[in-house]
C-alpha cells in the first residue's frame, strides 16, 4: 500500500476515544485517518474492509481494561 491510497476500515462496533459508535467506517488516507463515519455514508468510491461479526475497532494505546470493577482487583499481587 502506498502512503496516499485511501481506504477504509468498518466495524459493527467502532470506539472512537470519546464514544461507542454503532456500524462505523475509519477513513484512512496512507498512514492518516481522515474520517469516521456511518458505514451506509461511506463513498462506493473508497475500498473498504469489513470486520469479521462481533468485532470492535479501537484505537491504540487505549486501556480498554477494567481494574477494580465491581470492587474486585484481579492484579493487586506483584
Amino acid at each position: 500500500m502506498n502512503g496516499s491510497e485511501l481506504h477504509a476500515v468498518a466495524a459493527e462496533r467502532v470506539f472512537d476515544g470519546t464514544a461507542l459508535r454503532e456500524r462505523t467506517a475509519v477513513i484512512i488516507d496512507g498512514a492518516r485517518i481522515t474520517d469516521v463515519v456511518p458505514t451506509a455514508d461511506l463513498p462506493r468510491t473508497i475500498p473498504v474492509h469489513m470486520l469479521p461479526t462481533g468485532a470492535w475497532l479501537a484505537p491504540g494505546f487505549v486501556d480498554l481494561q477494567v481494574n477494580g470493577g465491581g470492587d474486585v482487583l484481579f492484579n493487586d499481587q506483584p
